[in-house]
C-alpha cells in the first residue's frame, strides 16, 4: 500500500496482524489476535454441499471475513469486485487474501484498497509480506467494478510465496515471489480489512458489501472450500458497535478453472451503516467554571490547555504565599496567570490541578 500515514493491518479487539499501511491480524501469542472476545459460538451455515467443520465466530476491531487454521497452509485463492465506496466520509478499507496473519505475527498477502480522503476515492492493488510495509502494485489500474482474483501459494521448491492478483476486467495481471523465513504457514484469510496507524485502527470506509467468490486453500496437501476445516467468521466491532458483518458459508462444487475438484465457498462481508465507522472520538469542551467566593485569595484565569482544557482559574492565598491553578478538562494547563512574583509549575496532564509555589 502506499505509504499513508504508516498505516497497519492487524486483527484487532486485539487487532488481527495487518499491515504497515494494510495489513493482517497480529497473531494469537503477540498483541493481536485472538480476535478481541471470542464468543466461541457456532454460526449458521447455509451450504450447497455438506459442511465439515461449522465456524467459530469472533470479534476483531479491524478483520471481517473468514479465517481457517491447520498445519502447512501452502495456498489460498479467492474473487471479488471491488467495492465503490461512499465518498461522504473519509475512511480506509482494504479486500484481500492471504497466508497467516490468523495466529501468527506475519502475514503473507495481496489484495485491494479502497480509500477516501477529502471527498475523493481511490482505489489500487498492493501487496504486503508483513512485518515488511505495504507496496502499491503502480502496474496495475484498478476500478469499482473490476473482477479480482488474488493468490498466495508457497513454492516448496524454491522455497518462497508466489502471490498474484489479477484484474479481470482490466486484463491485468501481477505476479511476485518473496521469500519469509519465519512465516508460520498456520492460516488462511479471506478478509475486508480497516488499516491502521500509530494512534489505532482508522475510520473504516463505507464499501457496501464486498462478495467473495471461489474461496478455498490447500492446508496439508489437500485443498477445498472453507469450512473444509475449523473455520472462524470474523466480525468487525468498535466499541461494541458492529462496523461490517461476515455472512454464512455457502459451498459449490470447482470449476475447471480452479484446477482441481472439490468444493469452493463465496460469502459476503458487509459494512453496517449505522456504524461511525471507528472514528476518532472528537473532545468535548467543558462549561467555564464560575469562580470561587471572594476571600484574602487573589483570583485569576488560568491559561489555555494544550488541548481541550478550556479556561481554568488560579488562586494566591497570601498568607502562604502558595499559588493553586485549577484547570477545567483532560488536557495539561499550559500557564495559569498571576499578577505578581515567579512560579513554578508542579502537575500532571491527568490531574486537573497544578500546585504552583510562588517564590
Amino acid at each position: 500500500m502506499k505509504p499513508r500515514r504508516l498505516m497497519t493491518r492487524r486483527l484487532r479487539c486485539e487487532p488481527l496482524e495487518g499491515r504497515l499501511v494494510l495489513s493482517v491480524v497480529p497473531g494469537l501469542p503477540t498483541a493481536a489476535v485472538i480476535p478481541h472476545a471470542v464468543h466461541n459460538t457456532s454460526a449458521a451455515v447455509v451450504a450447497k454441499s455438506s459442511v465439515t467443520t461449522a465456524p467459530v465466530s469472533n470479534v476483531s476491531s479491524n478483520w471481517s471475513g473468514y479465517a481457517v487454521t491447520g498445519s502447512s497452509v501452502s495456498d489460498v485463492a479467492g474473487s471479488w469486485v471491488v467495492p465503490t465506496v461512499s465518498t461522504k466520509t473519509s475512511g480506509y478499507s482494504a479486500v484481500w487474501v492471504g497466508i497467516d496473519g490468523y495466529n501468527s505475527t506475519t502475514v503473507e498477502q495481496i489484495g485491494t484498497g479502497e480509500d477516501v480522503a477529502n471527498g475523493k476515492a481511490s482505489y489500487y492493488a498492493w501487496y504486503e509480506m508483513y512485518p515488511s510495509g505495504s507496496v502499491t502494485i503502480s502496474s496495475m489500474t484498478v476500478k469499482p467494478g473490476d473482477s479480482i482474483t488474488g493468490s498466495v501459494a508457497y513454492n516448496a521448491t524454491n522455497k518462497d510465496f508466489v502471490l498474484t492478483i489479477t484484474d479481470t476486467t482490466e486484463s491485468e495481471t501481477f505476479t511476485k515471489a518473496l521469500t519469509a523465513a519465519s512465516a508460520a504457514m498456520s492460516s488462511a484469510e479471506w478478509v475486508v480489512e480497516a488499516p491502521s496507524s500509530n494512534s489505532g485502527v482508522l475510520p473504516l470506509a463505507n464499501f457496501g458489501t464486498v462478495t467473495f467468490t471461489n474461496a478455498y486453500a490447500t492446508i496439508n496437501g489437500t485443498t477445498g472450500a472453507i469450512d473444509n476445516w475449523q473455520s472462524y467468521s470474523i466480525n468487525m466491532e468498535s466499541r461494541s458497535v458492529v462496523e461490517a458483518s461476515a455472512g454464512s458459508l455457502s459451498d459449490s462444487p470447482a470449476t475447471s478453472s480452479d484446477g482441481f475438484s472439490g468444493n469452493v465457498s463465496s460469502f459476503t462481508v458487509t459494512y453496517d451503516p449505522t456504524s461511525t465507522g471507528n472514528p476518532t472520538p472528537t473532545p468535548t469542551p467543558t462549561p467555564t467554571p464560575t469562580p470561587p467566593p471572594p476571600s484574602n485569595h487573589h483570583h485569576g484565569w488560568g491559561g489555555w490547555g494544550s488541548g481541550w482544557g478550556g479556561w481554568g482559574w488560579a488562586q494566591t492565598d497570601l498568607a502562604s504565599q502558595v499559588t493553586v491553578g485549577h484547570g477545567v478538562g483532560s488536557s495539561q494547563l499550559s500557564s495559569a496567570a498571576s499578577h505578581a512574583g515567579r512560579d513554578y509549575l508542579f502537575g500532571s496532564s491527568e490531574l486537573f490541578d497544578l500546585l504552583r509555589l510562588r517564590v
